[in-house]
């Protein structure tokens, strides 16, 4: 069990590769909340993802646990099965979510730690909402 900020996530890797990001002390303390709800919810995410590529890198956790949403495309995953569920942020969301400065730093730190850890793989352009 890992205690983040007041948040249990409990970490079983079953056939995946576990990351040496998961295990380092810094990560374990950082945490993005939102400011703001989307969907009515608050979100947040955290360097010490597991699944830190699914449904998007970086990608956010439902503050109850049970969706993930991808941060590119509003679309919002069940956590569980981790299928689209058809709901959706809408882009002014995705716009103040995108604007907010440490969402963009967060996502951003995410973004280095995928492409150091797989640098062949290439990740979807940060949107644009000019």
């Amino acid at each position: 069990m890992i205690r983040i900020r007041g948040l249990n996530a409990e970490r079983r890797i079953k056939g995946t590769i576990a990351f040496e990001i998961c295990v380092e002390r810094k990560f374990l303390k950082s945490v993005f909340k939102t400011r703001f709800r989307l969907k009515r919810q608050f979100w947040y995410g955290e360097y010490a993802d597991t699944d830190f590529f699914t449904p998007s890198c970086p990608h956010l956790h439902s503050e109850d646990q049970k969706y993930k949403l991808n941060v590119y495309t509003g679309d919002i995953y069940d956590a569980k099965n981790r299928k689209f569920n058809g709901m959706r942020v809408s882009d002014n969301e995705l716009k103040k979510l995108w604007s907010d400065d440490k969402f963009y730093k967060f996502a951003n730190e995410m973004r280095k730690i995928y492409s150091d850890k797989f640098p062949n793989s290439v990740l979807r352009d940060i949107p644009n909402f000019d």
